[in-house]
């Protein structure tokens, strides 16, 4: 039993980068809660059996961690590629979040409820592209959300308001603190203000397009800025302790303890339970689909 009482929160465009995230999720596993997703990768990952198609049917989509649950909106089609996700901590399981696509529905939003003593709250992650789609269409569909806590981060937006290092302040920078105001969020600022966007063209300054805004209750949580974490990519992680009420969270795991008689009988079933198994015709869907079925059976019943 442990007590929750703020999620980690380690967000970043990783630029469509498959192994950086492979390799957050393992690595990163017990120190963050939740790992928000800018420009995620969506690649072929490999075939898989199919009752159709003799080559399979397709997998598509991102990294896979048994510690984390993926959370992303579904393409519609091929052209419909997400452009935000999240990967959840199976840790905070009790919290019970989910995808409210019922809310918003947009490839660039990923929206999140989640229930913190008994109470239900939201929390928003943007990747809104240089026409500010995203941005516009909340402006547009959104009136009212209560108890947002958080929305962030990639919103391509260069303005005063949130950079200090530039004098402009563009219609779509007031757009961005006219949504801000509208769902009640204030402008986190940085424990130390440095460029969130580093440019790998000579002539052409390093900005700060990736924010975060907080709901008034977290008004004064500031959040970290790491450039040194952010190679290879062009986006530097933005690091963030969200307070929460406590929360009292029970782990329990199943597990085979090792060298154990029972991990000895289920290794015994796995691998001699096919052995008597009839892979003698694959040749057909049908054929290819019988002994399928039947090593998933072994491997359940063991």
């Amino acid at each position: 039993m442990c007590s929750i009482t703020k999620l980690r929160i380690y967000s970043q465009n990783v630029c469509k980068n498959y192994a950086l995230v492979d390799t957050f999720l393992e690595s990163q596993k017990d120190h963050y809660d939740i790992f928000f997703v800018q420009e995620p990768p969506w690649n072929f990952i490999r075939y898989a059996p199919s009752t159709i198609s003799l080559e399979g049917d397709k997998v598509v989509g991102a990294p896979i961690y048994p510690d984390w649950t993926q959370v992303v909106r579904a393409p519609r089609d091929s052209e419909d590629v997400p452009q935000v996700m999240a990967f959840i901590h199976s840790c905070l399981s009790r919290l019970r979040f989910s995808l409210r696509r019922d809310v918003v529905d947009h490839c660039d939003i990923l929206f999140l409820s989640f229930f913190n003593r008994g109470e239900c709250h939201f929390l928003m992650n943007v990747y809104s592209d240089d026409r500010h789609s995203a941005v516009k269409f909340m402006l547009d569909q959104i009136i009212d959300i209560p108890n947002l806590l958080y929305m962030g981060r990639d919103f391509n937006i260069r303005d005063a308001e949130c950079d200090p290092f530039v004098a402009l302040h563009p219609a779509a920078g007031q757009a961005l603190v006219n949504l801000a105001d509208s769902l009640g969020l204030v402008h986190s600022l940085p424990e130390l203000s440095v460029p969130t966007y580093f440019s790998d063209t000579d002539g052409y300054a390093n900005l700060v397009i990736d924010l975060i805004f907080l709901g008034m209750s977290c008004a004064q949580v500031l959040h970290c800025i790491e450039p040194d974490l952010r190679w290879p990519l062009d986006h530097a992680p933005l690091l963030l302790n969200l307070p929460i009420s406590p929360e009292n969270i029970r782990f329990s795991r199943k597990i085979l303890k090792c060298n154990s008689n029972k991990e000895n009988n289920f290794l015994s079933s796995v691998t001699m339970g096919p052995c008597a198994l009839n892979f003698s015709r694959l040749d057909s869907v049908d054929n290819l689909d019988l002994p399928s079925t039947a090593v998933s059976r072994v491997i359940s019943n063991a």
